[in-house]
């Protein structure tokens, strides 16, 4: 049987969906800020499944989300072929123009009508801060440019099972090259685990790591085209 692995964009079907929520869970359950947001472990993991059905399928609604998938496609000895998707990545496309700041107030706001759906055995007060810190480390990447020049690495997915085989380094490159092709830079916070990665495509550091759900974050960017030409001009 001979293996190969594509890299695609897609719009996932249900099948792809509920293939895609299910790898997100398996790479994320022995991640520190996951067993922070669900400290029961296990027993809840149905709880976690919808909830991460939820936000996929909210994402699923937004235009400026794209969805890039690793694909390992087998052929069998029949001579039929058998795909399964074993990593993605959900990238944010920049903004038309940029958000107006919001009120203490109206922030407030939203933050109690997204608790409300949150799950019962979600630690919902220990996602508060993490989205909180969050917002302050998306703050500390942007450094006061405009995010209608950055495209935004939401999500990286790979099964626990291929990782370490380059598959998050090529579809973060996805990213970096649409990105490029509009002139556009990229912006992430980065897990631990991922800076050394994030850091052999060009992402550099902006400002301190935060602990955030039990690991530290950190604020990562890639300089859009036209700036880094600029920086390195004599």
């Amino acid at each position: 049987m001979a293996t190969t692995i594509h890299i695609r964009e897609i719009r996932p079907s249900e099948k792809e969906a509920r293939e895609m929520e299910s790898l997100g869970l398996q790479a994320f359950t022995n991640v520190a800020m996951h067993s922070a947001l669900f400290p029961r472990g296990e027993e809840s993991r149905e709880e976690q499944l919808r909830w991460r059905s939820q936000r996929f399928r909210t994402n699923l609604q937004n235009p400026m989300k794209h969805f890039v998938v690793a694909v390992e496609e087998t052929e069998m000895d029949d001579g039929t072929s058998k795909d399964q998707i074993i990593g993605w990545a959900q990238w944010a496309a920049p903004p038309a123009v940029p958000q107006p700041e919001k009120s203490e107030e109206e922030k407030a706001k939203e933050m109690q009508e997204k608790m409300r759906s949150w799950p019962d055995a979600m630690d919902k007060e220990a996602y508060k801060k993490i989205l909180e810190g969050f917002a302050e480390l998306d703050k500390q990447w942007l450094a006061g440019d405009d995010p209608t020049n950055y495209w935004v690495l939401d999500v990286l997915a790979v099964h626990p099972g291929h990782q370490r085989k380059g598959l998050g380094s090529k579809l973060t490159r996805w990213g970096i090259e649409r990105a490029a092709k509009e002139g556009k830079g990229v912006g992430l916070i980065s897990r631990p685990t991922a800076k050394r990665l994030y850091a052999s495509l060009g992402f550099q550091t902006f400002g301190p790591e935060r602990y955030a759900g039990g690991d530290s974050q950190t604020a990562m960017r890639l300089e859009r085209p036209s700036r880094s030409a600029s920086a390195s001009s004599p």
